[in-house]
């Protein structure tokens, strides 16, 4: 269904032939924009680097471009907060939310 308030009738009927009838209302809302770097954090001691997205996300990093699935999976998938082991390259980092909504980002730790 397309974005937009609907009301659908409905009518039950059983075995008996008794009939029950009744409208649903909702609406729906569709999520077409792409995740938003929320922080980005470098812990030197750990060798950790870590980023936080405003909304649940899987995310990916390289040091070279990549396609969505074939980059290195960062910690914690279908979460806000992701991690991935410090390098001393730029980091690409894709992240894809649940409707396949997809960011990407220059990290430059």
């Amino acid at each position: 269904l397309q974005e937009d308030n609907y009301r659908f009738f409905v009518t039950c009927v059983d075995k008996a032939g008794n009939e029950a009838k009744d409208a649903i209302e909702f609406s729906v809302e569709a999520d077409d924009e792409a995740p938003i770097l929320f922080s980005v954090f470098k812990d030197e001691q750990l060798g950790i680097l870590s980023i936080t997205t405003n909304e649940i996300t899987t995310c990916e990093y390289s040091d070279q471009e990549f396609n969505f699935g074939s980059g290195i999976l960062m910690t914690n998938a279908n979460a806000l907060k992701h991690e991935a082991n410090l390098g001393n390259f730029m980091y690409i980092v894709k992240c894809r939310d649940e409707f396949n909504n997809e960011a990407r980002f220059n990290i430059f730790p």
